[in-house]
């Protein structure tokens, strides 16, 4: 299935979660969800945002895929929390 740009950009890494059917995509220090027919079901993270660029590196998935672990900013300053 092909996405127009104007809807998805290229994101810096991506996740596949098999047992949900969605795929993770993170760009631009956010995450978003997207189902198999390439829609937009969810911006996760909403009220912050990852501590530095994404890569799979430094994401961890639980194992019923459920939960993200992740290094995030706090909002009110400039350290990681």
């Amino acid at each position: 299935m092909e996405i127009p740009t104007t809807e998805f950009a290229t994101p810096h890494a991506f996740i596949f979660l098999h047992e949900n059917s969605v795929f993770l995509t993170f760009r631009n220090r956010t995450v978003s969800s997207w189902n198999i027919r390439g829609q937009c079901i969810r911006r996760c993270f909403e009220d912050h945002l990852m501590f530095d660029q994404c890569t799979c590196n430094n994401i961890c998935v639980n194992s019923s895929q459920t939960l993200i672990v992740s290094y995030c900013q706090d909002p009110k300053s400039s350290i990681g929390m």
